[in-house]
């Protein structure tokens, strides 16, 4: 950590912090218990434990919202069917550029997630005391919510609970391979349609029957 100044900009209760103080800050916040189900997809059955597509070790060496590149594994698990739905379009939409149908069929895993180690950032309370906005977490800029996964990471946190910047609701982030291994998965349904997908809309022409 350094005595570098982050401008967190419209939607923080301040407008500057150090680092070094959203660390202290971060220090602070009491551990959360969190336990509950989750939801992620994969593009086929996990039949063999050769090659597990959420071990974490994709996030880890090409970065995400909550964790830079080359850092820790990360999974990240939407906390609803519709939430995963959402976050699989936008995957197609915006993280690779192509049609929702070629990331299709996707297996459906229910996960239990168990953790005397969460950060609950739905909590306005804490978002408060650490002097960030909503927008700091769902914006475009990944600066911030990644210098929070890593100060996390290193003060022992194994779970952030965020906003999905999708708007439909939240999502687990679980921070480095011991919380990962502690998982549990159990397929539960598979989406070979569209249809099939929790908040995907026909365009227009298609429920006219036009196209």
């Amino acid at each position: 950590m350094t005595d570098d100044y982050l401008a967190l900009g419209p939607g923080s209760t301040k407008s500057c912090l150090t680092v070094v103080e959203l660390g202290r800050r971060l220090a602070r916040v009491p551990n959360k218990k969190f336990q509950r189900h989750g939801w992620r997809t994969g593009p086929g059955q996990m039949s063999t434990d050769d090659i597990d597509p959420f071990n974490g070790s994709g996030a880890k060496l090409s970065g995400g919202r909550y964790n830079p590149r080359n850092s820790f594994a990360t999974a990240y698990i939407p906390l609803t069917r519709s939430v995963a739905g959402a976050e699989l379009l936008r995957m197609a939409r915006v993280g690779q550029n192509m049609q929702a149908e070629r990331l299709l069929p996707r297996f459906v895993y229910r996960v239990g997630i168990s953790s005397n180690k969460a950060l609950d950032l739905t909590n306005p309370r804490i978002r408060d005391h650490l002097g960030i906005g909503v927008e700091q977490l769902i914006g475009d800029d990944v600066r911030h919510p990644q210098l929070i996964g890593e100060l996390a990471h290193q003060l022992g946190f194994e779970v952030i609970i965020v906003p999905s910047v999708t708007g439909c609701g939240n999502l687990a982030v679980v921070l480095g391979s011991p919380a990962i291994k502690g998982l549990a998965s159990q397929q539960v349904e598979a989406w070979f349609d569209l249809k099939d997908v929790p908040t995907w809309h026909a365009p227009p022409a298609l429920e006219s029957g036009i196209a």
